[in-house]
């Protein structure tokens, strides 16, 4: 079982490092906003899907788990 934790964890990390190369070359990025009332903390633009990579990943698991 710890396998399919691991083999999860692998596949997420490598799918985020994919999403976030993906979000950036399409502009799917959360900007900075200037200004003294912004919330926004980050000084660069920062990649948005990352649920996405991780949502894949714990899917592929399980199908792969279920599967075999």
């Amino acid at each position: 079982m710890i396998y399919w934790f691991l083999g999860a964890f692998a596949l997420s990390f490598v799918l985020s490092r994919l999403v976030m190369a993906l979000a950036s070359r399409f502009k799917i990025v959360d900007k900075p906003e200037e200004g003294n009332g912004s919330r926004k903390i980050h000084q660069k633009p920062t990649p948005l899907l990352g649920g996405l990579a991780i949502y894949a990943a714990v899917a592929i698991a399980t199908l792969a788990l279920v599967y075999f």
